[in-house]
C-alpha cells in the first residue's frame, strides 16, 4: 500500500511537470538563422545579401520576436554595406528591425519531431520607425533533439515605399551612379529554435 501511494504520488508530480516542460519556449540559436534579401539594380542585376546577426525567441504562449542588427548587413562590398548602413537603414537612429508573430503554443506543443507543418503566419515588420504587417506562408518542423526549425517556403515581397526606405535606395542609387534600383524586394529566411530548460 505504502509503495502504491509513492507510485502514485510520482506519477502525479510527473503529469504536473510535464505540460510546464511542453510550454516552456524557444531560443533563437544565433550560429543557425539566416535572413537574406534580392537587389536588383539597373532593371537586369539581381545580387543576394544577408544579415549576419540575428537574436530572438518564441516564449511559451506562442509570441515570436527576432531582432536583426541591421548594422550586420552583409552584401559582399564593405562601401557598400557601410552605404547601406549609413543611407538605407541609418543605423545610428534605427539599429534594428524587429520581425514578431503570435504563434498558437498548443498547436506548437502537439508537433511531433520529423513531420513537417505549413502554416500561414500574419507578422509584424518594424523598421525604421515603420510597423507594417505582411503575410508569410512558414515550414515548421521539430528534428530528434527538440530543435524547432522554422523557414520561409516562399519569398517574403517587401516595399521599400511601405516601410520609408525609397529615400534611402536614391541615395545608393545615385551615389553608385545606378539607372535604377528596385523598390521590391524578396525576402527569404531559415532559422533554428533551441528548446528553453
Amino acid at each position: 500500500m505504502y509503495k502504491y501511494r509513492i507510485s502514485s504520488l510520482l506519477i502525479l508530480f510527473i503529469g504536473t511537470l510535464l505540460p510546464a516542460l511542453a510550454t516552456a519556449g524557444w531560443q533563437l540559436d544565433s550560429n543557425n538563422a539566416l535572413v537574406s534579401f534580392v537587389s536588383i539594380k539597373n532593371n537586369a542585376i539581381a545580387e543576394l545579401h544577408r544579415f549576419d546577426e540575428l537574436q530572438g525567441k518564441i516564449d511559451d504562449t506562442g509570441k515570436a520576436v527576432v531582432e536583426i542588427s541591421l548594422a550586420s548587413v552583409n552584401t559582399g562590398i564593405e562601401i557598400r554595406d557601410q552605404r547601406m548602413r549609413d543611407l538605407l537603414f541609418e543605423v545610428a537612429s534605427f539599429p534594428k528591425a524587429v520581425i514578431s508573430t503570435q504563434l498558437d503554443a498548443a498547436w506548437l506543443n502537439a508537433l511531433e519531431p520529423g513531420q513537417p507543418r505549413a502554416i500561414e503566419t500574419v507578422f509584424e515588420l518594424s523598421v525604421h520607425g515603420v510597423q507594417q504587417n505582411f503575410t508569410a506562408l512558414v515550414g515548421l518542423i521539430i528534428d530528434n533533439s527538440g530543435n524547432l526549425h522554422v523557414e520561409s517556403m516562399q519569398p517574403i515581397l517587401l516595399n521599400a515605399g511601405q516601410l520609408g526606405l525609397t529615400e534611402g535606395i536614391a541615395k545608393l542609387q545615385e551615389l553608385a551612379a545606378l539607372q535604377a534600383i528596385a523598390t521590391a524586394v524578396p525576402v527569404t529566411f531559415t532559422m533554428v529554435f533551441k528548446p528553453e530548460s
